[in-house]
Order: structure tokens, then C-alpha cells, then sequence
């Protein structure tokens, strides 16, 4: 009976023998080699805190705005020709 691996839980592998698949054994060994430093790295680049998250949030909205606008001046412009 094949089992899937215990850290992603979502690999295509089947696993027998091994608790990991490929990918995730690959980061144990990142983890076992560098430690701290693999956290801090998570960290930094992937979790956001809530400065960074309202800031996305801001930024989206003005792009969405911005689109709209554009794509109203542009009919607008058609319809005067």
C-alpha cells in the first residue's frame, strides 16, 4: 500500500520505503545543511506582515482602478470617432 509524503501530502510519488517524497526530501536536506538561515529566508521573501499586506491590498486596488479607467477613456474615445 502506497503512502503519500508527510510534508506536502500532495506528491505523485508512492512512497513505500520513505517518509518524503523527492522535492520534500530535498528541503529537509536545505534545512539539515543551513538551519536558521532557510527560516529567515522563508520569512523574509514569503510571509507578509500586516504593513506589507495592507500596502498589496492598496496597490491592487489602484491597478484595478487604473485599468477601469483606461478601458472607459479608450470607449469614450471610440464613441466621439
Amino acid at each position: 500500500m502506497p503512502f503519500s509524503c508527510q510534508l506536502c501530502e500532495s506528491s505523485d510519488e508512492w512512497l513505500f520505503a520513505q517518509r518524503y517524497c523527492a522535492k520534500c526530501r530535498r528541503i529537509k536536506k536545505l534545512l539539515n545543511l543551513y538551519g536558521q538561515d532557510v527560516y529567515n529566508c522563508l520569512e523574509q521573501v514569503f510571509v507578509r506582515d500586516d504593513k506589507q499586506q495592507d500596502y498589496k491590498k492598496t496597490d491592487e486596488i489602484k491597478k484595478t482602478y487604473s485599468d477601469v479607467l483606461k478601458n472607459i477613456k479608450s470607449k469614450t474615445i471610440h464613441k466621439e470617432k
